[in-house]
């Protein structure tokens, strides 16, 4: 991805990728036409499948909103982390995955409730299965999420960052949102 102050990894991986097309006659495989048409090699669109995760859909909901993080500087945390409070403050239960001790330290001595922790794959889905809605965010433009499809495939209500890429992807399976503005009630009334 083409991204401000990446342009130095952006330009190795385009030449990577073009010598592994001349020397091992490689087929370079993007996600969907919105990556195709940004793309300036030759590449060929297969779409990623949905995975089947049957085992974890589940008539508990113990938890009302999953935020699948991996707690990278793309993500809002800061935004996720005050929309939580906002649920909470309302009689909601969120969760947040991933790494706590990646975050600042401002926001590791706020000692947030909703922090799941770094969790197994078995626990993630598990807890996915037990949740109502699911809400991916990053402030990347060009990225294709790929979370929301273990969502989807289990049935929840899926809210993401709006992009191109996202949206041709995903079309009308999930909600989109352009900002963080607005976004606990959003979820809320995804809940109800």
């Amino acid at each position: 991805e083409n991204e401000e102050g990446k342009f130095l990894r952006y330009c190795v991986n385009l030449v990577y990728l073009y010598f592994s097309k001349i020397i091992f006659r490689a087929k370079i495989i993007v996600h969907n036409h919105s990556m195709k048409d940004s793309y300036p090699l030759d590449s060929i669109v297969v779409n990623t499948p949905y995975p089947d995760l049957r085992q974890y859909i589940s008539t508990e909901k113990n938890n009302d909103v999953l935020f699948p993080c991996s707690l990278n500087s793309d993500e809002p945390i800061e935004a996720i982390i005050w929309t939580c409070l906002e649920l909470e403050k309302q009689g909601y239960k969120s969760q947040i995955t991933g790494d706590f001790k990646k975050l600042p330290e401002e926001i590791q001595e706020m000692g947030a409730p909703f922090f799941s922790g770094y969790i197994s794959k078995e626990s993630y889905f598990e807890l996915l299965g037990q949740s109502k809605v699911m809400v991916c965010l990053t402030s990347r433009k060009k990225t294709l999420l790929y979370s929301p499809r273990e969502g989807i495939s289990l049935g929840l209500k899926v809210i993401m960052t709006s992009s191109q890429v996202n949206r041709d992807f995903f079309g009308e399976k999930a909600t989109y949102v352009d900002s963080e503005d607005g976004l606990a009630e959003l979820v809320i009334n995804a809940i109800e």
